[in-house]
């Protein structure tokens, strides 16, 4: 990854400072959002929350993981959201982002924020080693979420 990274475990809310990088993504195009959980109102939830960010964003939800895989081989994500732990057994979340970012290892990297109501320490160090910018402890709130997803696509407030 380039610039600095960043790791943040959030318990239930989001307070403090927003993480900055150098990514030195243009501000001028459309951002890529992927929204991964097993929970259909989870992903509306948060797709809705993203969606207030700004016009410059193109939310997309899934509640299966390898649909969301069929999608990032056509569009790379400037911010992926995603659940650790999907109920149909399939991959979870931590492998979900290590499949696409396998896809373009030589892509510059999204960011990437990955939501659990598992409190497992080691699910943390496991975001750490894949350079998770925030890990969130279920549950958030859907304004916590956009103005965490502002902040990582680093736009300006909405006037």
């Amino acid at each position: 990854m380039t610039g600095r990274a960043f790791l943040r475990v959030i318990t239930g809310g989001l307070m403090g400072t927003s993480p900055k990088h150098d990514r030195g993504a243009p501000q001028n195009r459309t951002h890529c959002v992927i929204i991964v959980d097993d929970d259909p109102v989870s992903v509306a939830l948060f797709t809705k929350a993203v969606n207030k960010v700004g016009v410059d964003v193109s939310v997309h939800g899934f509640s299966n993981p390898a649909e969301a895989l069929a999608f990032t081989r056509r569009e790379r994500p400037a911010l992926a959201i995603v659940d650790v732990h999907f109920d149909r057994g399939e991959i979870n979340g931590l492998e979900l982002i290590q499949h696409i970012r396998a896809q373009a290892p030589d892509a510059p990297p999204f960011q990437t924020i990955l939501i659990s109501a598992d409190k497992d320490p080691e699910i943390g160090r496991q975001a750490a080693a894949l350079d998770v910018q925030v890990v969130i402890h279920k549950a958030i709130n859907a304004a916590a979420m956009m103005e965490l997803a502002r902040a990582l696509l680093e736009l300006p407030p909405r006037k």
